[in-house]
C-alpha cells in the first residue's frame, strides 16, 4: 500500500510539474501574441498615418495647380480685356466702400 502512496504522489508531483511547465509555455506564448499583435498595431498605425499623409499631400498639390490655373486664367482675361478688368475692379472698390459706410451706421 505504501508503494501505491508513493507512486501516486511521484505521478501527482510530475503531473505538477509537466502543468508548470505547459503553463510557463502557455504564459510564454501569450506574451509573444501580444507583442505580435502590438507590431501589427504600430505597423498599421504607420501605414494609415503614411496614406493620410499622401492624400493631404496630393490634394495639397492638387490645390495649388488649380490655384496656378485659376490664376493664369485671370491673367489671361486681364491681358484679353483690360478695360472690363478696371471697371470691375472699380466696381468692386465702390461697392466695398459702400458696404463699409453701411456697416458703421449701425
Amino acid at each position: 500500500m505504501t508503494d501505491n502512496v508513493e507512486s501516486a504522489t511521484a505521478a501527482i508531483g510530475a503531473d505538477l510539474a509537466a502543468l508548470r511547465s505547459d503553463v510557463a509555455r502557455l504564459a510564454e506564448k501569450i506574451g509573444e501574441l501580444a507583442q505580435q499583435g502590438k507590431q501589427a498595431a504600430k505597423n498599421h498605425f504607420a501605414e494609415a498615418f503614411g496614406e493620410a499623409q499622401d492624400k493631404i499631400v496630393n490634394s495639397a498639390a492638387n490645390a495649388q495647380s488649380q490655384i496656378r490655373v485659376a490664376g493664369s486664367d485671370l491673367e489671361a482675361s486681364i491681358e484679353r480685356a483690360p478695360l472690363i478688368a478696371m471697371s470691375v475692379a472699380f466696381a468692386f472698390g465702390i461697392g466695398l466702400g459702400l458696404g463699409m459706410m453701411s456697416h458703421s451706421r449701425r
